[in-house]
């Protein structure tokens, strides 16, 4: 498939298909950890399958700090119908890494904190994605690029142990006066 937006779109229907209802903090962390798209192509995607009336919301029993019932993400009939027909133009490695994350993801998520950390092999070298909800809230993803493995497996190793504090940490820097 050689239009992005579109794959986009084909894959953010495949992981709602496989994770719903899926709440916004769940989906944005399964789609920016599995290096799919960034943040940016991900709203694009999800905006654009709402507005086809691919993707609909519904509101889930637990509410949000505000007190407000959460919403998640369902396919609509049209929306499943689209995935089946065109879901083989999706690379196998992406569904793969769908169905053996997705599960996990879920648990980590129903527990109210989820961390994760995964590089991946790039140009030149390795690009790092590390990302954190805590409390069902979607609270931090960054995405970065070493020149070497043993970096890329560090930068993981060390998020792992360390997110809430790096979060912290770079929100007060990027914010402080």
């Amino acid at each position: 498939m050689n239009d992005l937006p579109a794959k986009n779109r084909l894959l953010l229907l495949a992981y709602i298909a496989e994770t719903e209802p899926v709440p916004f903090g769940l989906l944005v962390t399964l789609v920016l950890s599995g290096l799919s798209m960034d943040y940016f192509a991900f709203q694009e995607a999800l905006n654009s399958t709402q507005a086809s009336k691919l993707v609909s919301t519904i509101e889930l029993s637990e509410t949000d700090v505000s007190g407000k019932r959460r919403i998640a993400y369902i396919l609509s009939d049209e929306g499943k119908q689209v995935l089946a027909s065109l879901e083989n133009q999706l690379k196998p490695s992406e569904l793969e890494w769908l169905k053996e994350n997705a599960g996990p993801y879920r648990q980590a998520y129903d527990a109210n904190d989820l961390s994760g950390a995964y590089y991946r092999e790039a140009d030149h070298g390795y690009i790092v994605s590390i990302g954190q909800a805590k409390k069902g809230r979607f609270t931090a993803h960054y995405t970065f690029f070493v020149e070497t493995e043993d970096d890329a497996k560090k930068a993981v190793v060390r998020f792992k142990k360390h997110a809430d504090g790096l979060n912290d940490y770079l929100k007060d820097t990027l914010l402080s006066d």
